[in-house]
């Protein structure tokens, strides 16, 4: 199965809220190539809905740093760092 497939795949799981299966295709995607802020984008999402906070942050910080102009990836990590009672975090992440 080639990258393409396997990110589709992961596209599905989030939006089916399978978590555990949406982050394990993933992190098997970011081993292979961690450059793709949306394979970041799944992971976070997936582990915010399993209420794996910090875990989430690292993933949309990922996400933001590989693009930055992507607002929604900015949302998320205010939405994960307001879940951690980090409120400077989340104000600083959505400028």
């Amino acid at each position: 199965m080639d990258a393409g497939d396997s990110k589709q795949r992961a596209v599905a799981a989030m939006h089916g809220r399978r978590w555990a299966e949406a982050y394990a295709l993933a992190t098997r995607l970011i081993d292979n190539g961690p450059t793709d802020p949306e394979v970041h984008f799944i992971a976070g999402v997936a582990l915010l809905e399993q209420q794996k906070i910090p875990a989430a942050q690292e993933h949309f910080r990922r996400a933001v740093a590989l693009d930055p102009q992507r607002h929604v990836l900015r949302l998320y990590l205010a939405r994960a760092c307001a879940a951690s009672q980090d409120y400077a975090g989340a104000v600083e992440a959505g400028r």
